[in-house]
């Protein structure tokens, strides 16, 4: 959680798979997050294939 806090600009990026429990932390933590009013009008969305690999499998 110190990335969130701590937070800096990455402009390279690993070619590796995030594991699961690291993304369930991370949309747990949002869901925590204030907002005005309470209302939290967010959404959260999780992609889990490359675009180039849903073209290449004819779904796009």
């Amino acid at each position: 959680m110190s990335s969130i806090y701590h937070r800096i600009s990455v402009r390279k990026f690993m070619d590796r798979k995030v594991e699961r429990e690291k993304l369930e932390e991370l949309l747990r933590a949002g869901m925590q997050a204030p907002s005005a009013g309470d209302q939290q009008p967010w959404e959260f969305y999780q992609k889990r294939q490359s675009t180039t690999s849903i073209c290449q499998n004819g779904r796009g």
